[in-house]
């Protein structure tokens, strides 16, 4: 189905998706192959044919959803395909509807992974990572939909607050798990756009801010959202303690060299505190000097 995609074009795939609904192999090799060719897909002029056909992705996967309404193999698929769809954005084909139509199918997987939690269920775990991301994904491409999230906050506010802390978990038991960090990153942007900004941040820096990798997680989500540029969201991360709460994390990880470079990349993005220029300065200088003397040491 991949190699399809890749000599054909999506449009086959999309085609063979709508012949055989009913079948469960198909739909899979499918939402799979969709998800590898639009996630690898980043020049949107180098494959036009596949970025005009995301609305069909779209509405074929959904469609699946439809089709296999329990199955939490096909729904954590689908929510992978839709989230490779959906990072590229709005564009004269994709438009803010389409994206609102991800978002709830996301919070429906939510509830899906949530019913069928019975004990520990590896499968509804990776269907609630992959809903989130999607929720993310969404949030990231159209933040005007992700305010829709605002309107059913205290209901996705918990389901979120859960999948942070069984991330933080994890990830507790085993830092090197790539994914685990990537769905802390996920979480938070979901959370940025359901409570605000400053809310999840500094909330997560407060309870886990002795946490390397919840510290590098809200560092990225501050960098990315004002990469972005979304205007009440830079805004809000400007204005509020976030910056404040980011230096108090990284004052715990101050031999962690990678972390501090992230913390800094985050604080670059958010501006200059209410010190001079010089201050700034001064003040990095003392911590490459504090670094420089506890490396020595170890």
């Amino acid at each position: 189905m991949w190699v399809a995609g890749l000599s054909h074009g999506v449009a086959a795939i999309v085609t063979e998706m709508q012949c055989n609904q009913k079948s469960f192999s198909v739909q899979i090799a499918a939402l799979r192959a969709l998800t590898a060719i639009y996630s690898q897909q980043i020049d949107q002029e180098a494959q036009d044919a596949n970025m005009v056909a995301r609305t069909a992705c779209m509405r074929v996967v959904l469609t699946a959803m439809s089709a296999f309404p329990e199955n939490v193999i096909v729904w954590t698929s689908a929510c992978g395909a839709l989230s490779a769809v959906a990072q590229h954005g709005i564009d004269t084909t994709v438009t803010e509807e389409h994206l609102f139509q991800c978002l709830q199918a996301a919070t429906k997987a939510l509830t899906l992974a949530k019913s069928q939690e019975n004990g520990w269920n590896q499968q509804a775990s990776y269907l609630r990572e992959e809903a989130v991301k999607l929720l993310a994904a969404v949030c990231c491409a159209a933040p005007n939909v992700g305010c829709w999230l605002r309107q059913n906050s205290e209901t996705m506010e918990a389901q979120l607050g859960e999948t942070m802390e069984i991330a933080v978990s994890i990830v507790a038991k085993d830092k090197e798990q790539r994914f685990t960090e990537e769905a802390l990153r996920n979480n938070l942007m979901a959370l940025v756009y359901v409570v605000g900004p400053e809310a999840a941040i500094v909330k997560s820096l407060r309870q886990w801010g002795a946490r390397a990798n919840v510290v590098g997680a809200c560092s990225d989500v501050v960098a990315e959202t004002m990469r972005r540029q979304h205007a009440s969201i830079c805004e809000e991360l400007s204005r509020g303690h976030v910056r404040a709460e980011l230096e108090n994390a990284a004052k715990a990880h101050v031999v962690d060299i990678d972390l501090q470079r992230r913390v800094q990349l985050a604080l670059g993005f958010l501006g200059p505190a209410l010190k001079s220029w010089g201050a700034l300065w001064a003040d990095r200088r003392r911590w490459f000097a504090q670094v420089a003397s506890r490396q020595s040491r170890l």
